[in-house]
């Protein structure tokens, strides 16, 4: 997490329609998240449960570790 508090790669994070997934790539104020079982409700495509959302429709539950 950046210390302004939004996502970066390696942060496992919640989102308000898609539930709970990890973030794989940031770029801008995006940011690119592999998502759990609910992304493959979604999406019906194990190759599709990713997708890129705003940062600000983020919330960090666990930081990246180094």
């Amino acid at each position: 997490m950046k210390p302004s508090g939004a996502p970066e790669e390696g942060d496992l994070v919640k989102h308000e329609s898609f539930g709970t997934g990890l973030v794989i790539e940031s770029r801008g104020i995006e940011c690119k998240v592999m998502w759990g079982e609910w992304g493959l409700f979604i999406h019906k495509d194990a190759d599709s449960w990713s997708e890129w959302c705003r940062r600000s429709q983020l919330e960090v539950i666990s930081e990246a570790q180094p």
